[in-house]
């Protein structure tokens, strides 16, 4: 296995890797092994010149040879038209770390061609979400918006929004709701994703305010039968952000008494109940529920770990964990849950590696969920004074 590497496509798809144009628009989160090299050469067998938009990756793409070339932001160089069709929108981050402390040179790189990724943008939207990202995360605010609002009345735009909100800084995140607000207002479907906006956004700040503001948004979705269901989800979810148990405990409840083969909401129950661990064994049979009904969703699966846990069956908490990874790698919290499983069975090495790999992780995501930082310092502590009882109970 090698160091693993990271190229994601302009779209932002799911985590396996898609070849979907001539062109080649790829997500290939992890570049770790000779099989994944080999699908992403078949998937660019078509493809004249691939465009890395980052570091790190010439080494490793490198060795498809001529027909791919991997640049470097600061590479542009005099290239006339880096826009063109045979190079830009093959293979591009559009996560927070892709132009990590080169926000200004790649703004000012790209934003000659500004007019015509505002022309081109129906045909391509993916390569003008790309600068509209890049501008936010450069300190553009009213940039970017100047270019996003005229089209807040696509749905799609709506959500792209919302999703750049959870990647920069806490200030902009609540001017950018804040922008979007008034264009989500009519539909219920909208009112509950401006909830979970907000409700991320106060998880991220520690404001209260911004979980009263989803509270409001949730209950007036709820005024809508078809969205009531979803609104005491949400609810129950800002209930949990605000560590409020009881309350959440109660909405997933009313939610399982109306639907009781509702996943979402045994899941959340029992994640919910095993946050006090001497009532596991109350949990389990809702979450051995939502297993049965979706035996693969890897937040259900994450959840019946927590519960087996508890409950001290660790080695069926491992391999729950072990299945929820395997369908999302990229998941911090599932990643600190299997370090929390593997530190209880005692196999510190094991933990302090998947323990140092998340801290790098972490470390490229200055805007991510603080709960993750605080829950690996604390795993870090607990590492420390493991290993410093057994040098104790075993000095040689």
């Amino acid at each position: 296995m090698t160091e693993k590497k990271h190229i994601h496509d302009v779209a932002g798809l799911n985590a396996r890797l898609q070849a979907i144009t001539r062109r080649a628009r790829i997500d290939m989160r992890y570049l770790h092994d000779d099989r994944s090299r080999q699908h992403i050469v078949a998937a660019t067998r078509d493809c004249t010149r691939i465009l890395d938009v980052g570091a790190g990756m010439r080494d490793h793409l490198g060795a498809l040879a001529g027909r791919v070339e991997t640049l470097d932001l600061n590479d542009f160089g005099d290239d006339p038209d880096i826009l063109g069709p045979d190079i830009l929108g093959d293979v591009c981050s559009p996560f927070p770390d892709w132009m990590e402390a080169r926000y200004d040179a790649g703004i000012d790189r790209l934003e000659p061609y500004t007019q015509r990724l505002l022309r081109e943008g129906d045909d391509d939207p993916d390569r003008l979400a790309l600068w509209v990202r890049a501008l936010l995360l450069g300190g553009r605010f009213d940039q970017a918006v100047s270019i996003v609002e005229p089209l807040f009345g696509d749905e799609a735009w709506r959500r792209q929004w919302l999703a750049l909100a959870r990647v920069v800084d806490i200030s902009t995140a609540a001017e950018a709701l804040n922008v979007i607000e008034p264009s989500m207002l009519r539909e219920g479907a909208d009112l509950l994703r401006l909830a979970v906006a907000f409700d991320a956004l106060a998880v991220r700040s520690a404001g209260a305010e911004y979980f009263d503001r989803a509270d409001a948004l949730a209950l007036r979705a709820a005024r809508d039968p078809k969205h009531a269901v979803d609104a005491l989800l949400v609810r129950g979810r800002i209930a949990e952000g605000r560590a409020d148990w009881t309350a959440a405990e109660q909405l997933y409840r009313r939610v399982i008494s109306d639907q009781p083969d509702n996943a979402a909401a045994l899941n959340n129950l029992a994640f919910v109940i095993a946050q006090s661990p001497a009532r596991s064994s109350e949990a389990l049979p809702y979450v051995e529920r939502a297993v049965a009904l979706q035996p693969q969703q890897p937040d259900i699966l994450d959840t019946y770990a927590t519960v087996l846990h508890g409950l001290g069956r660790l080695d069926e908490a491992h391999e729950a964990l072990t299945r929820a990874l395997a369908r999302r790698p990229a998941d911090v919290a599932i990643r600190l849950n299997l370090v929390e499983t593997i530190l209880a069975q005692g196999r510190l090495d094991d933990a302090w590696r998947m323990l140092q790999r998340i801290e790098r992780t972490l470390s490229r995501r200055p805007q991510g969920d603080p709960r993750h930082l605080r829950r690996a310092e604390a795993l870090r502590r607990r590492l420390n004074d493991a290993q410093a009882a057994a040098a104790v109970s075993d000095p040689q």
